[in-house]
Formats: structure tokens, sequence, C-alpha cells
């Protein structure tokens, strides 16, 4: 049987598409990470933004797994930002 996982996209399909760049503070942002939730049998999600402009999310079990990622994406200069159960945190190389 299919897992269902929840989502708004019924609320984002009544949204009207505007050329305008929206704000966003880190507030927001930080709001966002606050309701995202994190399964019990993961350790940490990894979102990098490589610097071809490709954007990368994986999610690990292990934490060897994820230093080994995060390491290669610090060798190759890529900017990331760690998400864990207890907090949300992020490089700035640049």
């Amino acid at each position: 049987m299919k897992k269902v996982y929840p989502n708004r996209i019924r609320e984002l399909n009544k949204w009207k598409a505007t050329d305008e760049l929206t704000m966003i503070s880190i507030d927001d942002g930080m709001y966002a990470a606050d309701n995202w939730r994190l399964p019990a049998s993961h350790l940490c999600v990894v979102r990098a933004e490589l610097p071809n402009g490709q954007i990368k999310e994986r999610s690990y079990r292990l934490q060897k797994a994820a230093n080994a990622f995060m390491l290669q994406l610090i060798a190759n200069g890529a900017n990331f930002h760690l998400m864990t159960h207890e907090s949300l945190k992020s490089t700035d190389f640049q």
C-alpha cells in the first residue's frame, strides 16, 4: 500500500500568479521549518545549493552517510542547509 503524505497543493493552486517577488523573512523560514516534521526514523535532511545552481535534497538515517555528503559539498564549494529534529543550520560560502 502506497503511503499518503499530507500537502497543501489545493491551497497553492488557488494562489494568483504574478511577476512580483514575494519578500520572505527569516521568521517566515523558521516558521515553515518549525511546521515541517522530520520522521522519527530519520536523523536529518540536507538541502544543497550547488555552484551550478542545481538543488539537491537528501534525507539520512545514518550520521556517517550524512557527514560524508556534507564533506563532499564543502569540498566542492556548495552551500547547504541541515535540518535535524532540534535545529536548522546553514552554511554561507561566498
